[in-house]
């Protein structure tokens, strides 16, 4: 997991700090990969992904788990110091299988390649390529 760093921007007038983002040190937004297909493997058993670009910044993940059929937008690509690329977005749909929505991070060229489930700032859980 990358670092975080916290920028603050200060106002000219009353050196309070204004503004505040956050963000993950060591990566940069890339465009989204050419469609594919990749399985994985989770508590509810295998399952595949199908990836689907709508742009070259955005594209959608066709996947069924435990035999809920969802889609989730990728609304985030992002490209690690060391050349890896990353696909993030919300699992939408996932309150019918979970009872709650994560935000996942699909790491492409992790070996074999993984997606990390975050709830709140923790990883609820990681399934592996197979």
């Amino acid at each position: 997991m990358g670092q975080f760093a916290i920028k603050s921007c200060l106002s000219g007038h009353d050196n309070i700090a204004d503004k505040t983002a956050v963000w993950q040190t060591g990566r940069m937004r890339t465009t989204v990969p050419s469609d594919f297909s990749l399985s994985f493997t989770g508590a509810e058993g295998p399952y595949t992904v199908r990836f689907q670009p709508i742009d070259e910044w955005d594209g959608i993940i066709n996947v069924a788990i435990g035999g809920f059929e969802m889609r989730w937008s990728v609304d985030h690509a992002d490209r690690e110091e060391g050349g890896g690329i990353i696909l993030g977005g919300m699992t939408s749909g996932s309150e019918t299988l979970w009872n709650d929505q994560f935000w996942f991070e699909l790491r492409l060229d992790d070996t074999p390649p993984v997606i990390r489930y975050w709830g709140d700032k923790v990883v609820w859980r990681e399934d592996l390529a197979i």
